[in-house]
């Protein structure tokens, strides 16, 4: 399967479930605030 051609949200369940993969959520209308020593890369993916 090509990962050009697959759906965001296929590919964000797919990490999620990736060791070493940590996830948060932000309900609608909420912030958050993340806190992480590097390296580490950081995706947001607004659905």
């Amino acid at each position: 399967m090509d990962v050009k051609e697959a759906r965001t949200c296929d590919l964000v369940e797919e990490l999620k479930s990736r060791i070493g993969i940590e996830t948060q959520y932000a309900e609608p209308d909420k912030k958050i605030s993340v806190e992480m020593n590097g390296p580490v890369t950081v995706l947001i993916v607004t659905d």
